[in-house]
């Protein structure tokens, strides 16, 4: 058998050879899409409601590419946790268990590998719906990104799970060894490790994913003039994206280290007054104290996560070669159980946060027009699905419903059915 820290080296490497091959170039903004959403005019804007105003022929895309995402999303989480389940049923946990024991001195680097086994088993478990995701998005013009560097990318994000994974169990295992209070010390781990990582992600992050640049000095008069109105001042960066050419505005960092980050396909597509709708947007989720609340919620999302996953485990009755680090293969597979239950909550939160930033946009730039020309050429670019319900506003509704968005900023009924 191939010593598991070959295997990591072997995943590593290949990314690295592979990176350098990524690059392609992104579609130019602003398109033809662009320049339909540029003729519409103001009073139209306030007047129609998102069914009305976004192109038909992309808003029957949107709904045909929801309905081809959500089975491939499913598949992805289903398959994960059937075959970690199927890895503990079947005893090749406790055999690998055995085998790492066998070649393996310290106790603490058994646990390591064996917790990067399990993430690499569940990156295999899904590839193919992955790469499914990836194809569907690629068909519909979503991403420009080439199969080899999507390949890369997975290998990348492979080997970090790997490395997280096997973290975690053995850091995990060892407040179990260390007390009877484990739990307590793993929940104050937890919260730590979300709120260390939320205040160096733009120190650690940024500066080696992706090229992120100062604004123009246009965009950045427009910047300040809204910073002085929200008594707030925050780092804009572009973030120049060869791999897709949608248009996208988020906040990164908590607290001083935050950083609003803006895709160069947004600012070449927008009018001013959509920049300024975006950006106010970003200031918004920051003084609503959104990236808190996400890191926060995050952290109490996984420790209950946990909590049932251990808890309906001690349930479970064991196998006559079970222990503790063979039994970590049960509670993974539990725990996308859990993913599955959480992801709605999770995702309901995110869209309160959507729509307090859009509040507070409208309410510092006064321009309802702008906002609903960005809500439309959004959704156009992105094949946002209009009047969602069901399992797609359950499991892939992270943003605020386009169809929501306009009555938000226009008043006027969505008529969704």
């Amino acid at each position: 058998m191939v010593p598991l820290r070959a295997v990591i080296f072997g995943i590593v490497a290949a990314a690295f050879f592979a990176l350098p091959h990524a690059a392609h170039a992104a579609a130019p903004r602003p398109n033809e899409l662009d320049r339909a959403v540029n003729a519409i005019s103001d009073a139209t804007l306030l007047a129609h409601s998102a069914r009305d105003l976004i192109d038909p022929d992309r808003a029957a895309a949107a709904a045909h590419y929801a309905d081809l995402t959500l089975p491939g999303w499913f598949a992805t989480i289903l398959l994960q946790i059937l075959v970690l389940a199927y890895f503990w049923q079947s005893g090749f946990a406790a055999r690998l268990r055995d085998w790492l024991r066998w070649r393996t001195r310290s106790r603490f680097a058994m646990r390591l590998y064996f917790g990067a086994a399990l993430g690499l088993i569940a990156r295999l478990a899904s590839v193919l719906p992955d790469l499914y995701t990836y194809r569907v998005s690629r068909i519909m013009s979503l991403n420009d990104e080439l199969l080899r560097s999507w390949a890369a990318d997975w290998v990348v994000n492979t080997a970090i799970t790997m490395l997280l994974a096997g973290i975690v169990v053995a850091v995990a295992l060892w407040l179990v060894d260390l007390t009877p209070l484990w739990y307590l010390y793993l929940i104050g781990a937890i919260l730590a490790v979300n709120v260390a990582l939320g205040f160096a992600g733009p120190f650690i992050v940024l500066p080696h994913f992706g090229a992120y640049t100062p604004l123009h000095p246009q965009q950045q008069r427009i910047v300040n003039a809204l910073e002085a109105r929200a008594g707030e001042h925050v780092d804009v960066l572009e973030h120049v994206n060869d791999r897709s050419h949608l248009g996208y505005a988020y906040v990164t960092g908590l607290g001083d280290s935050s950083r609003i980050i803006v895709a160069d396909g947004f600012i070449d597509g927008s009018s001013p007054r959509e920049f300024a709708y975006g950006i106010a947007q970003q200031l918004g989720y920051i003084r609503i104290g959104g990236t808190w609340r996400v890191v926060i919620g995050d952290a109490v999302f996984t420790i209950l996560g946990i909590a049932f996953a251990v808890g309906i485990a001690d349930r479970i009755r064991f196998r006559r070669d079970d222990d503790p680090l063979a039994r970590i293969a049960l509670v993974a597979a539990l725990m996308g159980v859990a993913f599955l239950i959480i992801v709605p909550l999770d995702n309901a939160m995110l869209r309160s946060l959507d729509e307090a930033s859009e509040r507070y946009a409208l309410a510092l730039t006064h321009d309802r027009a702008a906002a609903v020309r960005s809500i439309v050429r959004m959704a156009d670019q992105r094949l946002d699905d209009v009047c969602q319900k069901g399992l797609t506003t359950m499991f892939l509704g992270r943003t605020l419903d386009p169809s929501r968005a306009v009555r938000v900023a226009n008043g006027v009924p969505d008529g969704c059915p």
